[in-house]
């Protein structure tokens, strides 16, 4: 079963949407954010290797509930980054 939300961005569920994520990229600069995990499950290599070249930088530390000091402390070098 497949599924999509809209508010004001589309979400996306459902077998094949990581395929889709070229087209529905159109070539625009990407920041993955995951979770630490995802390296050990195979899932950002994946991530990595349908996003191509679009990819600019992968934040994997996020930590659950992140508070404001956390984000406070990449937001400068983030939007100097990308």
């Amino acid at each position: 079963m497949s599924w999509s939300y809209r508010n004001p961005v589309a979400v996306r569920f459902g077998w094949g949407v990581i395929d889709a994520l070229p087209a529905l990229l159109a070539g625009r600069r990407v920041v993955l954010v995951t979770f630490p995990e995802a390296g050990e499950t195979g899932l950002r290599a994946r991530l990595a290797a349908s996003i191509g070249a679009s990819l600019n930088e992968i934040i994997e530390d996020v930590v659950p509930n992140p508070d404001v000091d956390w984000f406070r402390s990449r937001y400068t070098s983030f939007w100097r980054k990308n």
